[in-house]
């Protein structure tokens, strides 16, 4: 036993000496990949304090209210008693009617059919769009804006709400014959969210703007269906707009950056930096980060299962057990974080699913502006770039002749997208 002893003492005191000591080099690569999109932008500039700032008071500058509601929740991250009080602004904007009411007017007729969504009647939906002209005048001042850098992402379900009643408008012009009212108000609303996914924003905030941007495209089909004159009038400008880019339409390598920021202020806000080895913590996620990219490299119908493999691996309590030996409260520290991350495959998938869309869409537009006629769409569509073809099987985007659409078939046939003609 004593001998046992005299072994183990040393390990031990070696042990603490590391603890005590022991500091990781940060890794090279990471003050370039982490430093990049991180200029300031000015308040009156970002589209982030609108949306933070949507529920002012009537009677309130609502961009700088925003900033104070963003400063106020980074503060408070970690209080949630005062993140009750936060949130219960007195004579704050609240969005009025029953957004859920608006569900067929912003869904494909497969989706009302199948999921009997509520319907708001056309009496419903013009009071809705008068009670909530404030919000909505509100929403397209911000439209305007050219950058969005979110320190902390506020009022998301009043942010889709605002979408919902955007595109239910929209509907509302195209079955009044208003089409270029439709399709001005769809086109600003488009790139602005295109804009907004394309900046640095973390997985939660990417999300909300997808439900968002779905939305918009399944507006896009409609007016590609019931504007008589589209394709002649506005054809090229939507080809241009809806054009499939892959994963490039997305800024992944931003929602990595996104994600180490707001895990950075959490630790500053939390005032343990002291007892934390933080360039192993830094390395983690730079080296989590990397892994991700690659992985989101692999083949769509894949994604899910390779990137569950890179979050577990810098997640998981069992794996790299040397790290404990290294800085045992930095990684558990850091693997609390990253778990966040197992499911985020889900997300690329779906991504993945929009631009299947925007593929149909752009045939759609391309049959109509070249006037292909029935019995030559299929081969049309076979011969169409690969670049439009099912991301998930490589095959053509089938044709559905009763329907008289094309459809996108997602995995295992349950979610289907039509663009009829």
């Amino acid at each position: 036993m004593r001998k046992i002893l005299y072994i183990l003492i040393p390990v031990i005191l070696v042990w603490f000496s590391i603890l005590a000591f022991y500091t990781e080099s940060l890794d090279p690569g990471f003050d370039e990949f982490y430093s990049q999109n991180q200029a300031e932008v000015s308040d009156t500039e970002n589209a982030a304090v609108g949306i933070a700032g949507l529920n002012a008071p009537p009677d309130v500058d609502f961009m700088r209210f925003g900033r104070d509601q963003i400063k106020n929740s980074i503060a408070d991250m970690l209080s949630h008693e005062k993140g009750i009080k936060r949130n219960e602004i007195e004579g704050e904007i609240k969005f009025i009617g029953n957004a859920n009411e608006l569900g067929c007017w912003v869904s494909q007729p497969d989706a009302i059919k199948n999921y009997h969504l509520a319907c708001a009647t056309d009496m419903q939906l013009q009071k809705m769009l008068i009670d909530n002209k404030i919000l909505l005048k509100r929403y397209r001042e911000i439209t305007k804006l050219r950058k969005n850098k979110v320190d902390a992402g506020l009022n998301g379900t009043l942010f889709l709400n605002i979408n919902k009643l955007i595109a239910a408008e929209i509907k509302i012009n195209l079955n009044n014959g208003r089409y270029e009212d439709a399709y001005l108000e769809w086109e600003n609303n488009y790139k602005f969210l295109e804009r907004l996914l394309a900046s640095d924003v973390t997985w939660i905030d990417e999300a909300i703007y997808m439900v968002a941007s779905s939305i918009s495209i399944n507006s896009a089909e409609l007016l590609i269906n019931h504007y008589p004159d589209i394709v002649t009038v506005h054809g090229d400008e939507l080809l241009n707009s809806l054009k499939p880019l892959g994963l490039e339409r997305w800024n992944l390598t931003g929602i990595m950056r996104a994600e180490y920021n707001m895990f950075r202020i959490m630790l500053e806000s939390t005032k343990i930096e002291s007892n934390l080895d933080l360039n192993f913590i830094r390395n983690r996620f730079y080296r989590s980060a990397k892994s991700y990219l690659i992985a989101a490299k692999s083949a769509p119908i894949n994604i899910e299962e390779e990137s569950l493999k890179v979050s577990t691996y810098y997640s998981d309590f069992d794996s790299n057990i040397i790290d404990y030996l290294h800085a045992p409260r930095s990684t558990i520290l850091t693997r609390l974080w990253l778990r966040g991350h197992l499911k985020t495959g889900n997300i690329i998938t779906t991504m993945y699913y929009h631009d299947s869309k925007l593929r149909i869409l752009t045939l759609a537009i391309m049959i109509k502006k070249q006037g292909v006629n029935e019995a030559e769409i299929v081969p049309f569509i076979a011969d169409s770039s690969k670049s439009l073809n099912n991301p998930f099987t490589g095959q053509p985007m089938k044709y559905d002749s009763k329907e008289r659409a094309l459809v996108f078939i997602a995995p295992g046939g349950n979610n289907k997208f039509y663009a009829h003609l």
